[in-house]
């Protein structure tokens, strides 16, 4: 006979891994775009404003 609780916990659980691998993959890319943003900012240069179009 199936174990019912052991059944339903195996899809439950690779679920969750693979949503733990989708958020690491995630994370570390936008760690990367926020480093690259951050080297200009710590070098002290400014955004340079000008007018949008209009």
């Amino acid at each position: 006979m199936i174990d019912w609780a052991t059944a339903s916990s195996q899809p439950t659980a690779g679920g969750t891994l693979l949503l733990a691998v989708a958020t690491f993959a995630s994370a570390r890319p936008a760690d990367r775009s926020a480093r690259v943003a951050e080297q200009p900012l710590r070098a002290g240069l400014r955004p340079v404003d000008r007018p949008g179009p209009r």
